[in-house]
Parts: structure tokens; sequence; C-alpha cells
């Protein structure tokens, strides 16, 4: 067999020289290799096909079914746990992957240690609950950001756990309860309220405004969400810290301005009270409201800074917080910072659905809520809440929805 035959059957073999128990057998293995040269010759294959790697230790193993792209919190975490090292031969040269293999370690951790930050940012449970096993399973278990995260997780679903609790126990109150015998204190920021409560009853019985008294019990609570649920997109997300005069208001900025001006009439109509929980600004909630129902629309909002960061750390007794690591919510003097505007620290809306169910005198199953974020809905309805999920917003359809299932008559057309 020629030289050049020769080198081409070694090609066939991935390139290593063909050893023999014996020359005949060599001699064996080349012929049987020239065939199959000749033979794809013949049917006009062009060049030999180089096969894979086919020695046993350097086969190369394909990934697991499943497994997805490290892109992502989900394919970091099925990434992070693949130790294995891969290596190949070519010729009579080999490379071990495992060189590579700390680099791939660091660049592991350093995108585990990325998602901590961030949601340690967030200051967000469901954000915790994404990184955190994505620093476990990339080794980061013992640095200190895995640790503040992780405490910071435990406080926040305390926090939850303990609205989730105070929703479900809430019972409908009397009418005419005063409000010292109320209690809405936990640092939330009711004043605004109470002065409109006042001014409410003052005009419908003549009372002073100095006896603090409530107005009557409605008979529903309808809470709206603002962002994508009562707006057609998400203005926090759009404008953010924009100068309120910089932010346009027409019919085009609600989903359905007149189903909205229509069935908030009809509830009020018939003894019912609307109010709006958003996680973005007040102000342009308010810009929003008084554009649809004038200066004087009487609806309450609450956003997160009206709340304690719900994640904050104990203060001790000397005033300092308790334990290690530096808490970004502690103000001076141990001082609790309030969430703010455009944040997701409360985790969901049942801190701000207790809030407004004291206000009101109402217990959760007096309650409706409709929002565009279905984790909100989900930990409402644990609750009692009547909450419904409306990923397009408040369109017609689920407004009149609402009015039918509220037995408002007559339904609108």
């Amino acid at each position: 067999m020629d030289e050049g035959l020769q080198k081409r059957v070694r090609l066939l073999h991935g390139g290593e020289s063909l050893t023999a128990a014996s020359p005949e057998s060599h001699d064996n293995a080349l012929g049987h290799s020239a065939e199959i040269l000749r033979a794809r010759s013949r049917s006009g294959t062009v060049g030999p096909r180089i096969p894979p790697l086919l020695s046993g230790s350097a086969r190369i193993r394909s990934p697991p079914s499943g497994t997805r792209s490290t892109r992502g919190i989900k394919g970091l975490a099925a990434s992070s746990g693949a130790g294995a090292s891969m290596s190949t031969s070519h010729g009579a040269g080999a490379m071990s992957s495992s060189q590579g293999a700390p680099r791939r370690v660091v660049r592991t951790a350093a995108r585990a240690e990325a998602l901590l930050q961030a949601a340690l940012g967030q200051r967000n449970s469901r954000a915790l609950h994404s990184a955190l096993p994505v620093a476990r399973a990339a080794g980061c278990s013992s640095q200190v950001s895995f640790v503040l995260a992780r405490d910071l997780l435990e406080r926040l679903e305390a926090s939850e756990a303990a609205s989730l609790a105070e929703l479900q126990a809430l019972r409908r109150r009397e009418p005419w309860i005063f409000s010292q015998d109320l209690d809405i204190s936990e640092g939330i920021v009711f004043d605004q309220m109470k002065r409109e409560d006042e001014a409410c009853r003052e005009a419908e019985t003549g009372a002073s405004a100095g006896t603090r008294g409530l107005p009557t019990v409605p008979r529903w609570l309808i809470v709206f969400d603002f962002d994508r649920t009562i707006a057609r997109e998400h203005m926090w997300g759009t404008y953010r810290d924009a100068p309120l005069e910089a932010i346009p208001m027409s019919d085009q900025t609600f989903v359905d301005i007149a189903a909205l001006r229509a069935v908030v009439g009809s509830i009020r109509g018939h003894g019912g009270q609307v109010a709006v929980a958003t996680f973005g600004r007040a102000d342009v909630a308010g810009k929003a409201l008084r554009f649809a129902f004038g200066p004087d629309h009487g609806i309450h909002i609450t956003t997160p800074a009206d709340y304690p960061d719900p994640g904050h750390r104990p203060v001790d007794s000397e005033g300092g917080a308790a334990g290690k690591g530096k808490d970004l919510a502690l103000g001076g003097a141990g001082k609790v910072s309030r969430c703010p505007e455009g944040s997701s620290w409360l985790g969901n809306k049942n801190r701000q659905l207790v809030a407004l169910a004291k206000m009101h005198g109402v217990a959760a199953s007096d309650m409706m809520l409709l929002d565009d974020d279905a984790h909100n809905i989900q930990e409402a309805l644990k609750a009692g809440v009547d909450a419904r999920h409306t990923p397009a917003g408040l369109t017609k359809a689920v407004l009149d929805k609402v009015e039918k299932d509220l037995g408002l008559l007559p339904l609108r057309t």
C-alpha cells in the first residue's frame, strides 16, 4: 500500500497509528480500511470522512437530555452542578479540558454572585428564591452575600406570612367605630386618608371632624392595581422618577376610561367603595384618577412608601442592628426606612390589602382585587380575597363581569 493511502487510512482511524497483535492483523486492518476508501471513491464521495474521536478515553460525551443553556437563572443552576471533566485526543497529542475547569468554576461562581447581588438589590422574596439555589450549586454558600441573602429571605418570608395571617383574621366591623379604637399603626401613613374620611362623615352627618369618626362600612371594597391594570402601560416602568408634569395623561392612558368611570360610579352607587394598591408612584396614580374622576375623586391610593421595610434587621438593646452584616434598610440610630415607590419589597399586595381593609372596616371576604400580576392574585386568594387576574387590564369585559358578580343592576350595555 502506498504511503498516501496509508495516511488517508490513518485519518479514517482518527489520526492514530494502527497497532495490532501481529503484522498480519495490522495488514488486514489497513486492507479493510483501504477497501472502504476505494468504495467511497467509486461512489463519488470526495475525500475521506473523518469520523468522531473513537478511542475509549477520547469519546466526547453528549450533554444529558433536558440540559438547558447556562443563560438565565435556571440554566445556570443546571450547569453549575456539572463537574465532569472532558478530555480529547487527536493524533499523538492529547488535551484535557480539566485545564479549563477552574475557569468555568470561576465564571459560574461569578454569575451566581451577580445573581445574589441583583436579588439583594431587588429585596424581593421571589428574586432571592431564584438566586439562592444557583449560588448554593455554584459553591457560594460560604460567601457573605449568600448569608445576607438567606437571612433577608427569612425576614421577608416572615413578614409576608404575618400579612397573610392578619388579612385572614380580619373581621368586618360595625359602623362608626372610632379610629382611636382601631389599630392601623405599624408605621403606615394614613393621615390623608383619615382626613378624607372625617370630611366625608362631616359632609354626610354634620358631625365635627374632631370626633375622628370613620365613614360607614362599605358593602364591598374593590381594589385596583394601577400599572397595566387601570393604565394601559406600566407607568412606573416607563417614566420612573420623571417630573409629574412631564408625564402625559389622556384617555389613551387608560385601558378603558369609559368603562372604568361607569363601574366606579355603579359600585359607589350601590354602597361599595374602591381603592388603588400600586407598587408605583402615588402622584402618578393620583394624576390619572384626577383626570378620570376629577379633583375630588376620593379614591384611596396606597404605595410601598406607606410601609416600613419588611426586611429590616431587628434592632438590639443598644440601638444597633442585631446580627452581622450591613443592612441597607437601616438608617441612623436603628431607624427603619420605608419601602421606596417602584419597589417590590412587600412581595405581594397583602400588606396593602390589610391596611385598606382596616381603614374601611371590611373583612377579606368583602374585598376584590384586580391585578395584572398573577403572584399578587395567588397570595390574596390564600387570604380569602376575591382576587382576579387581569393580564389585559380593566377592559369592558372584565368590568362587566365584576358588576354582574356583585349583582349591580341594571347592568351596563
